[in-house]
């Protein structure tokens, strides 16, 4: 299933999650535009963050 990143942020807010992480952006994307869709997440769900190759999160 593919989602808007609000669209992940809400649901994140409403699981009571910890940490949302982000993957899957697609390459249409450059690094300021990732970076924009993960601030427009952080509005909604703050500790959330984008994976990228080789990103080590501890869960």
């Amino acid at each position: 299933m593919h989602s808007t990143t609000t669209e992940a942020a809400g649901l994140a807010k409403e699981a009571n999650a910890k940490h949302l992480i982000l993957t899957h952006i697609s390459s249409r994307y450059d690094k300021e535009a990732s970076l924009a869709l993960r601030d427009e997440a952080r509005q909604i769900f703050p500790n959330t963050d984008i994976a990228e190759d080789f990103s080590v999160f501890d869960i």
